[in-house]
């Protein structure tokens, strides 16, 4: 399972994280500038605005 995370500048995305893992995971939520998602080490969370 991968999951990019980027953001749209000037009419180009732009990835700013990429995270792998070998497992697929439980839900997925998009929250305000955060992504979270269950995992079996508990939850994870990114924030969009703190990923450079």
């Amino acid at each position: 399972m991968k999951l990019n995370i980027g953001k749209v500048k000037d009419e180009k995305i732009v990835i700013n994280k990429r995270v792998k893992w070998d497992k697929g995971t439980g839900d997925i939520k998009f929250s305000g500038n955060s992504i979270q998602f269950k995992s079996d080490s508990g939850i994870i969370e990114y924030k969009i605005d703190d990923i450079k």
